[in-house]
């Protein structure tokens, strides 16, 4: 089981929850001070950073389609040395369980699987340790499973292997 740390280290290094939703808040912000200059109130991003609103809903709701920009921000281009674990585990017949949404281990796990490559901005010491990384995986990786809506948790789909649950659903 995971929580929002697994994303935060480098080179993914994404924002959590808290950090997440104040991001967005502030973009909102300042679009809002170019359509109605001055007239946000000093000290609304504390506010609405002190409530427990569902951020994301809320500007999906104002305006369709908003919330794929937002969302695009947990595209992980490069795995952190957690999420090359995870994958591991996963490829050996693994369960992982998580609360976050970026698509980190997912991302891993096609990079260690061979079904994607580094991208040109990923560190030189990636590049270095991706063979010693790959040779930890079997030789003919599993497909891995992932579980991103409630409605898909029968418990049928709890029999396959690998399998990633995420809680809070995903972006993939």
């Amino acid at each position: 089981f995971s929580g929002a740390g697994l994303s935060q280290a480098p080179p993914s290094s994404l924002p959590g929850g808290a950090e997440f939703h104040r991001r967005v808040y502030e973009a909102c912000l300042v679009g809002a001070e170019c359509v109605a200059p001055g007239l946000v109130a000093p000290g609304t991003v504390e506010a609405l950073c002190a409530g427990h609103w569902n951020v994301l809903a809320r500007l999906e709701t104002m305006l369709e389609g908003s919330v794929a920009g937002a969302l695009a921000c947990l595209r992980v281009p490069v795995p952190n040395e957690a999420q090359l674990l995870s994958a591991l585990h996963l490829a050996h017949a693994g369960l992982h369980v998580t609360v976050n949404c970026d698509n980190g281990i997912e991302c891993a796990y096609a990079l260690l699987a061979g079904d994607a490559e580094l991208p040109d901005e990923a560190p030189e010491c990636h590049r270095e340790l991706l063979p010693a990384w790959r040779a930890c995986m079997p030789s003919s990786p599993p497909a891995l499973h992932v579980i991103r809506d409630a409605t898909a948790c029968a418990a049928e789909a709890f029999d396959r292997r690998p399998l990633l649950v995420r809680l809070h659903g995903g972006i993939g």
